[in-house]
């Protein structure tokens, strides 16, 4: 069975294991292929560091060991 998404300010959100790798979009902005707590490798999916603001450190830390702006 898949774990439930917490409710944060009233939406639906998972929780970040860690980012597994990134990648620019055509439009030249970062995207990070994330994997998710309790999840696999097979439910990872790309993500705008918009869709990732409650787990500012994890991209933090992720964005100074790749030397990432």
């Amino acid at each position: 069975m898949l774990p439930i998404p917490e409710l944060i300010e009233g939406e639906e959100e998972f929780e970040v294991d860690h980012i597994v790798r990134h990648k620019r979009n055509k439009k030249g902005q970062l995207q990070f292929l994330i994997r998710w707590k309790n999840y696999g490798p097979e439910d990872d999916s790309w993500e705008p560091a918009s869709n990732l603001k409650h787990s500012k450190e994890t991209l933090q830390e992720y964005k100074g060991r790749h030397k990432l702006t």
